[in-house]
């Protein structure tokens, strides 16, 4: 609870704290291929749960990302116009549109992508 900034010793007013939010584990980075603020069509009243999760976590999000290729350097991105490589060590894609538990074996890489 602490990480919310909830005081379960209900010393502060309120029952509030500071948030004390865990360091993340690991860099991650959070692509959307269609054009806008990543998570910005999320449910009103739960979305805002998730971008702060996300935010505090310290995810790096990035919106119309169009995926290149996978090569040794790592994942080949377009953004903006502008060609970047993600390095990474482990690589998970969701389906668009899927539904939670849908991709139970590797999605990575995409058949477009794979060499």
């Amino acid at each position: 609870m602490a990480e919310w900034g909830v005081d379960a010793s209900f010393e502060g007013r309120g029952s509030l704290a500071r948030p004390q939010p865990e360091p993340p584990a690991r860099e991650v980075w959070l692509l959307q291929r269609s054009a806008g603020k990543p998570g910005a069509r999320l449910g009103k009243t739960s979305g805002w749960v998730h971008r702060a999760t996300l935010k505090a976590k310290q995810v790096k999000m990035l919106g119309g990302v169009e995926y290149l290729g996978v090569d040794d350097a790592g994942l080949r991105i377009r953004v903006d116009g502008g060609e970047q490589v993600c390095l990474s060590t482990t690589w998970w894609s969701a389906p668009a549109r899927s539904r939670a538990g849908s991709c139970r074996r590797s999605c990575w890489p995409p058949a477009a992508l794979r060499t």
